[in-house]
């Protein structure tokens, strides 16, 4: 007798209860947004020999389309590679069993066109189509509230079998410590997403940098101080969420908890930035 099957929970369940938790929170701002499509064999560990995974990331510092393509096949790998190469992609990051290539995407049209390349394309790196591009050179800009929600509604509507989706928001507070030259931040922020095995996950996050230079130390009295209230209130030190790969910004003191809600998840960020401050302010 077959084991009922277990239905797929929409990757953008958790992606729209932060955007509606995070709507109302003063200086709270979007950060990232992951859309991912990962072959099914994939998930539970190494690459599949002749399956590709596609990604759409639409960040504070920029906007990009990831293809994974593994290298176990060496000819399906050279036409793969070669294809995106002549298609304007750059290989990013190259592994032992794959390579990662990036194509950096300016405004609508170009995300609605890359995003029906990748959905074209498909698991099976169907490449022959693609027209010959120069790749894109990056551009850091500033990312507009309504620019956030067309890009995921961008994402949402093309057609792609996404995986797993997550979003995440953060504020950051500047400090002001001991009547010296440096500023520390306190960030606080949270992530959700839905993961490929339909997990549902948030974790709210903490983060205490020098402005200056983010892995240069704390002061000392400052770092005590800040990781003792965050033992309080139950935060772990260096973990992230179930979304591995999703970057954050790194700094002396990195902490985070997991929430139950994307509601709890809002509220406790407010709740800490305030707290944290007012005991930082207060050295």
């Amino acid at each position: 007798m077959k084991a009922a099957r277990v239905p797929r929970v929409d990757p953008f369940r958790v992606v729209d209860e932060m955007l509606v938790a995070f709507k109302g929170k003063s200086g709270f701002r979007p950060n990232t947004f992951v859309a991912d499509s990962i072959p099914s064999g994939r998930r539970s560990g190494r690459p599949m020999a002749r399956k590709v995974s596609r990604s759409f990331r639409y960040e504070s510092e920029g906007c990009c389309a990831l293809v994974r393509v593994p290298t176990a096949r060496k000819e399906w790998y050279e036409h793969v590679a070669k294809g995106l190469t002549h298609g304007g992609y750059e290989k990013w990051l190259p592994f032992d069993d794959e390579s990662v290539f990036r194509r950096w995407l300016k405004g609508h049209r170009e995300r609605v066109g890359e995003l029906e390349f990748l959905r074209t394309m498909g698991e099976d790196g169907v490449v022959g189509a693609l027209r010959a591009r120069k790749p894109v050179e990056h551009v850091e800009g500033e990312r507009r509230p309504r620019a956030w929600a067309s890009a995921i509604h961008e994402a949402r509507s093309a057609g792609i079998g996404w995986s797993e989706c997550a979003v995440g928001f953060s504020r950051g507070e500047p400090t002001q410590l001991l009547a010296g030259p440096e500023t520390v931040t306190l960030q606080v922020g949270a992530l959700g997403g839905v993961s490929s095995a339909s997990e549902a996950w948030i974790t709210v996050y903490v983060t205490v940098f020098n402005r200056q230079d983010r892995r240069a130390p704390l002061p000392t009295i400052l770092a005590r101080v800040i990781r003792r209230q965050l033992h309080i209130e139950h935060f772990e030190r260096e973990k992230v969420g179930a979304a591995g790969e999703l970057r954050v910004l790194d700094g002396p003191i990195f902490s985070s908890k997991r929430m139950k809600s994307a509601a709890n998840a809002a509220e406790e960020c407010s709740r800490m930035l305030a707290l944290l401050v007012q005991r930082a302010e207060a050295i």
